[in-house]
């Protein structure tokens, strides 16, 4: 697909540039709530699902397609989390086989992982500037898209 992506209809909405006449009532609307844990997650990995996956829930943007995006990030932070461990052990210079020193292997995990998860928590809407985006709105304000108290969607 070429140029910019598409912007959901419910974010139109709440942010006033929703227009009727372009609507072509065939975007899909994903049941919001935690999907479950997958089964490939180590256990670093579950340790962070299980921190942010009720928080996202509670704010109404993680949804039940939402699994393979959380999961990225957990896997990430998992790494990331293995890596400074390891880098706490041996430090960010280590010595080659042949003498000299060179950067820690762990190292390039580690800032690897740290990219991964900055891309996968901006879409989660987990960074700093990615909250900033965010609008909560009264249920009754959005239509048919949440049944619960409030509903929160990344905009940008």
């Amino acid at each position: 697909m070429r140029g910019r992506p598409r912007t959901p209809t419910a974010l139109k909405k709440m942010i006033g540039t929703y227009r009727r006449d372009r609507d072509n009532g065939q975007e899909p609307r994903p049941q919001a709530g935690i999907p479950k844990l997958p089964a490939h997650l180590d256990r670093q990995a579950r340790k962070v699902w299980r921190y942010y996956a009720p928080i996202l829930s509670e704010s109404r943007i993680l949804t039940m397609v939402d699994r393979e995006a959380l999961a990225c990030f957990c896997v990430a932070a998992g790494r990331r989390a293995q890596a400074e461990m390891e880098l706490a052990k041996t430090g960010p210079v280590v010595k080659s086989p042949s003498g000299y020193p060179i950067q820690n292997p762990w190292l390039a995990v580690a800032n690897k992982a740290m990219e991964q998860m900055l891309k996968w928590g901006q879409e989660l809407g987990l960074s700093p500037a990615a909250r900033s985006r965010l609008h909560v709105m009264p249920a009754t304000q959005t239509g048919d898209m949440g049944n619960g108290r409030f509903l929160s969607k990344l905009v940008g």
